[in-house]
């Protein structure tokens, strides 16, 4: 379900969109709150920049703002829309007041890999003051070129093994893993099989979704082919792993992904298929919560 929040702003008052999803995962013995935001495109002007630099970042902005950006006191004469960065800060001031256990960054966090985008996504995720995990998009590690500063930047910011880890809760697992290519590895085809072997409940996180029910047709609509993992028409590891997640919907609990800038899942009763929920970007104000308890029917 997907609840329209009130939220105050020095730009003045918008409407976020949230929506709130339960998991129930028996024996766990205490609630957790998790928080999931995906596809930021940060893109900063810096004034160290060179001219193509500023020009970049202004035309990734212009652009971004252009797709469904927040509106602050809409239908009034002081009606303003914001840039992304203002959008993905409103979030933020949102996140912190529900002050979740864990924030969830399901990719696409820069627009493009720049060291002024870096460090502004760096401090962005510290100001949200909680943990959280960031799996990797395919903006995020388009420029394989990178300077030794921004390859240290990158690598903080996703950890020291993003192409397949495991944050390990009570009573559960959160894989996170990194499918930004397109493509599943023999080694996160091969770690994930062994890892359902022990039947430990898992969330799985990840860039770009799978092809299950509740994405297909919203997202064949929308973009084509060769937007999920596991289409008929690509390599074999795909389709395998989503066979695999397919054939273990009691032990994948859920999937969180972003990359398609389209909200599915929350209407959906999961009676079969592969649960998955994909987000709409942080930008346009759109905030998943993800409560998992052991009381939940």
């Amino acid at each position: 379900m997907i609840r329209d929040i009130e939220l105050k702003t020095s730009k003045g008052v918008c409407m976020l969109k949230e929506s709130e999803v339960n998991i129930s995962i028996p024996g766990i013995g205490r609630n957790y709150t998790f928080v999931q935001i995906s596809d930021l495109h940060i893109a900063v002007r810096d004034e160290s920049d060179s001219d193509a630099g500023k020009g970049r970042a202004e035309k990734s902005e212009a652009f971004w703002r252009s797709q469904g950006c927040i509106v602050c006191n809409k239908g009034l004469a002081d009606e303003y829309i914001m840039s992304p960065l203002e959008a993905n800060n409103a979030v933020a001031k949102r996140i912190r007041q529900i002050s979740p256990d864990m924030v969830f960054l399901t990719g696409d966090i820069v627009d493009y890999t720049s060291l002024p985008n870096l460090l502004w996504a760096r401090q962005y995720i510290k100001d949200l003051s909680c943990e959280y995990i960031c799996v990797p998009g395919n903006h995020d590690t388009l420029n394989k070129n990178l300077s030794d500063k921004e390859n240290e930047v990158l690598s903080e910011l996703l950890g020291n093994t993003p192409e397949f880890c495991i944050c390990s809760l009570k009573g559960f697992d959160i894989i996170s893993l990194d499918d930004s290519s397109l493509k599943i590895s023999d080694m996160q085809l091969c770690r994930m099989q062994e890892h359902i072997k022990s039947k430990r409940p898992i969330i799985l996180l990840m860039h770009v979704p799978l092809l299950a029910p509740a994405a297909r047709d919203p997202v064949f609509n929308k973009w084509g082919q060769n937007w999920m993992i596991g289409e008929e028409q690509q390599c074999k590891n795909n389709r395998a792993f989503l066979k695999l997640i397919e054939d273990n919907r009691d032990i994948v609990k859920a999937v969180l992904a972003g990359h398609v800038h389209i909200a599915t899942g929350d209407d959906e009763n999961h009676a079969t298929g592969i649960v998955q929920y994909t987000a709409a970007p942080c930008f346009t104000g759109f905030i998943r919560i993800i409560k998992v308890s052991d009381k939940f029917e």
